[in-house]
């Protein structure tokens, strides 16, 4: 039977090996947000609306993209306006750390 360490221990050595600042760039950075440079020009992104509705959303980049539609309609049923208060709540509770663009 083999140590149960040897195999993080041979991973560890064979990463520190193979390229030993980007692992201990991994390592140290694990949780840190990544500060972009003020000279790197920001990702393009384009929504495309049409009708009232997001057809579709273009970027340069893979991006996490939400949207959240708030409106109601005109003749809501008690159902409809619970999920929109709820809606409006999560979508509340995450623009408190992104900042606005536009």
């Amino acid at each position: 039977m083999t140590d149960p360490l040897m195999v993080p221990t041979k991973y560890i050595l064979k990463e520190l090996l193979l390229t030993p600042f980007s692992f201990l760039k991994r390592l140290l950075t694990r949780g840190k947000r990544k500060q972009r440079p003020d000279d790197e020009p920001l990702p393009k992104v384009i929504i495309h609306l049409e009708g009232g509705l997001v057809q579709a959303v273009y970027s340069e980049l893979e991006l996490d993209i939400q949207v959240y539609d708030l409106d109601m309609p005109d003749f809501a049923t008690r159902q409809e306006l619970e999920e929109a208060k709820t809606l409006a709540t999560d979508f509340e509770s995450r623009i408190q750390d992104p900042k606005q663009v536009y």
